[in-house]
């Protein structure tokens, strides 16, 4: 499990680009911050989102956050962020799985694209 989470890590760090945060969703934790998946904005509200696809329409995006986050520091800036998964159900024939980081920015959160 330490080899998988420093892996996890070591890959956020050299794969986040800056300016990869979503555009707003500041929380005050990673599974209380916006993300940004497929060109959309999920807020996680305690690490679940959930968003109808219409007015009319029974069918939702479902995103839950799947096991625990990985805590460290990703932007080399001192403070703690994490690096969580996200499980992107958009209704359809697939579900997907994305790795994200959630930056801390004076102690409130910004999740990436």
């Amino acid at each position: 499990m330490r080899l998988l989470s420093g892996f996890v890590l070591c890959f956020l760090a050299v794969c986040l680009p800056a300016g990869s945060t979503a555009d707003e969703g500041l929380g005050p934790d990673p599974l209380n911050a916006a993300y940004a998946i497929e060109g959309q904005e999920i807020s996680l509200r305690n690490g679940y989102s959930e968003i109808a696809l219409g007015p009319a329409s029974a069918a939702k995006i479902r995103t839950p956050v799947f096991g625990k986050s990985v805590r460290d520091d990703l932007d080399g800036d001192g403070d703690e962020d994490a690096a969580l998964i996200l499980v992107y159900d958009p209704g359809g024939s697939g579900t997907f799985y994305y790795l994200a980081a959630a930056v801390n920015l004076d102690g409130l959160y910004r999740g990436t694209s």
